[in-house]
């Protein structure tokens, strides 16, 4: 198996030891509904403006992606929490693109190294 600087190889490790291959196609197969709802959900709020939506979101596929090991894609999304927290400038249509694109290459890892 080889490294991949987008995921957390503990977190890896344990969901290879712990899980079966079908469990494990199955919670990245979750992840990638998950992962798509949350990008139009994004999508959405940065065109109406809602930084409330926006950091509910982010906070969700932030939790997804955490729970795969999926380091990277968590500190995007806390990054994106917090500027909508502090009211930082507005959240734009490339960030999520950004989000979307990070997101991806997460599900390609996954793949890669958990099916």
């Amino acid at each position: 198996m080889s490294q991949h600087p987008l995921l957390d190889q503990t977190t890896i490790r344990q969901l290879r030891d712990t899980l079966t291959s079908e469990m494990r196609g199955q919670l990245v197969d979750m992840f990638d509904v998950q992962r798509e709802k949350c990008v139009a959900d994004l999508v959405q709020a940065v065109g109406c403006g809602d930084r409330m939506e926006i950091r509910r979101v982010a906070h969700m596929l932030k939790g997804s992606g955490a729970s795969l090991g999926a380091s990277v894609l968590r500190s995007s999304c806390e990054a994106l929490e917090r500027g909508c927290r502090r009211g930082d400038a507005e959240v734009t249509q490339g960030q999520v693109e950004e989000l979307r694109v990070a997101a991806v290459a997460v599900s390609d890892a996954l793949r890669q190294q958990l099916i």
